[in-house]
């Protein structure tokens, strides 16, 4: 199950944030086993049509073994045991997995991306770097920006390519796993984009700096959201003078931030999942036309 809904709200400090961007995916309790079978199904078969193995030591093994494990030992309709919690964890970590890589079918140059995939960790809950993290972060914006804007491509560099609105506009993903030497990557951010673009955006993922081993606990979905909007909005804030002195209004003018954790909503439908915030702040003095341009993108893409 995946519900978004997109509205927009401009700060004092000229962030615009999406607000309602909550995304959730999966109800487990009413999600059937099979679904969780499909999701490691899914992932095998696209890898067995690219002619790439699996590693069994690898990360994403284990989460497709979780998956097939839970969908045996838990059956549709019945709560599940707290013992089965950790494979719940990994099933849903591969849920989002799955969802990200299912526009490569039918990407060319996908061989790159998947082998990265299998080469580091893809454990969620580790605060470990990893390219294989690194190369996720890019799949996953550039799949979230596909499902609208079908011009969006994986082009290395900068990471992702999007014609919009007679603009070409390019995306470096940047995953940070702390919150030291920001500066470095926003240098390295905007010389993968360099001059070649009309728009130049830098997306950013924070996942790895929230507390490892930890989902969220919320009593509602407003709660929810205003909780990962404070995360997003507290990074932009803490690193506001690098994005100003790296990005500018001529070229590279936005960066986007991106929380994504698995979520228990006590109120909510359904009630845990993975939730996504993202969170747009561009330079202030940005011309209107640009400006117009992402937010467009934006609320289309529903990113």
């Amino acid at each position: 199950m995946r519900r978004t809904k997109v509205t927009w709200e401009k700060t004092a400090e000229g962030i615009w944030a999406p607000i309602g961007s909550v995304t959730d995916n999966w109800n487990a309790a009413t999600l059937s086993s099979s679904e969780f079978r499909e999701n490691a199904q899914s992932i095998t078969r696209l890898y067995g049509d690219s002619n790439i193995t699996i590693p069994t030591e690898s990360d994403l093994a284990l989460l497709i073994r979780s998956a097939n494990e839970l969908s045996e030992k838990w059956r549709p309709n019945e709560p599940i045991p707290g013992d089965l919690s950790e494979l719940l964890f990994r099933a849903l970590h591969l849920n989002r997995i799955a969802i990200a890589l299912e526009p490569l079918r039918h990407f060319s140059g996908r061989s790159k991306y998947l082998s990265d995939l299998i080469g580091g960790t893809l454990d969620f809950f580790d605060r470990t770097p990893s390219h294989a993290k690194d190369t996720f972060w890019e799949i996953e914006f550039w799949s979230s920006l596909l499902k609208q804007a079908n011009t969006a491509k994986l082009i290395d560099p900068p990471d992702i390519v999007v014609q919009w609105k007679n603009h070409s506009l390019g995306i470096a993903c940047k995953k940070f796993y702390s919150e030291k030497h920001v500066q470095n990557k926003m240098s390295e951010a905007v010389r993968q984009i360099a001059n070649t673009y009309d728009i130049g955006i830098v997306a950013i993922n924070i996942d790895d700096l929230a507390p490892s081993d930890k989902y969220l606990q919320r009593p509602d979905q407003s709660t929810l959201q205003s909780t990962l909007i404070a995360m997003n909005r507290k990074f932009l804030s803490d690193h506001e003078r690098h994005f100003r002195r790296y990005l500018s209004t001529l070229r590279c003018c936005c960066v986007v931030v991106s929380t994504a954790l698995i979520a228990d909503v006590k109120t909510g439908s359904p009630k845990l999942g993975n939730a996504t915030q993202r969170t747009a702040w561009m330079i202030p003095d940005v011309d209107s036309r640009k400006r117009a341009v992402i937010k467009e993108l934006f609320d289309v893409a529903t990113i």
